[in-house]
């Protein structure tokens, strides 16, 4: 599924400053992740695309899987169309 272009830069032009309700306990448990340090910044609007699996992974090699297979799916040649972004 593909989401058109305009309506996506307007919704993230829309939305990029909003701040996202956090709370204390929320940010002492991101403190965890200390290895990634985009794991422990608050809440916040973001634009990619997601992969789901149904076996669960982690870790820099399988991260690096899933950039790759976005990529192949997207078409090597049209990377500003769209990147990882997250898992389900």
């Amino acid at each position: 599924l593909e989401l058109d272009k305009k309506f996506v830069d307007w919704a993230v032009e829309l939305t990029k400053s909003l701040k996202l309700p956090d709370s204390p306990t929320l940010e002492e448990q991101r403190q965890d992740y200390s290895s990634f340090a985009a794991a422990r910044r608050p809440p916040a609007v973001q634009s990619g695309d997601s992969l789901s699996t149904d076996t669960f992974w982690t870790g820099a090699l399988s991260a690096a899987w899933a950039r790759n297979w976005t990529k192949y799916w997207i078409g090597e040649e049209d990377v500003a169309r769209g990147s990882f972004a997250t898992s389900a």
